[in-house]
């Protein structure tokens, strides 16, 4: 198993593979274990930054906001967040099932099903980066494939 970002008795976050560097943060797998719970989680860290709780209350704003319009899976649901051991803060999230980031799906996807993919994809991120700016005034301001989870459906 990997490190651990927080290892107390009631409560362990251990880190178990990356999915995704960015600029200002990471996204890892890690395994999230309570007193009543033991679960899969992503957890965002940052790298320049100390701490991400700016970014994990905008996670969940804009979690529940997708969700109250018809896109549950918007953004994946916020589970909690966590002090680690240097000072820095970091967010755990639930996992969205059989997502995987825009990059890696693009990749196994043949050079006939391209075009679809990214046209659907761009409709679905225009309805919601829309939404977010007109009604929350939200601006990502980091749009990059890596940034984005796809199911199939």
């Amino acid at each position: 198993m990997g490190h651990a970002y927080i290892n107390l008795p009631n409560k362990r976050l251990l880190c178990t593979d990356v999915i995704a560097h960015g600029q200002f943060g990471q996204i890892d797998v890690a395994l999230y274990q309570t007193d009543r719970e033991k679960k899969e989680v992503y957890v965002k860290k940052p790298i320049l930054t100390e701490s991400l709780l700016h970014e994990a209350c905008i996670q969940k704003l804009v979690g529940e906001s997708l969700a109250s319009i018809g896109f549950p899976l918007g953004a994946p649901p916020l589970v909690s967040v966590f002090s680690l051991f240097n000072g820095s803060v970091c967010f755990a999230m639930d996992p969205i099932p059989g997502a995987v980031t825009l990059d890696r799906f693009l990749q196994a996807a043949t050079i006939h099903e391209m075009a679809g993919i990214i046209i659907e994809c761009l409709l679905q991120l225009c309805g919601m980066l829309s939404y977010l700016h007109l009604q929350l005034g939200i601006n990502h301001r980091d749009l990059k494939p890596s940034n984005f989870l796809i199911r199939e459906h």
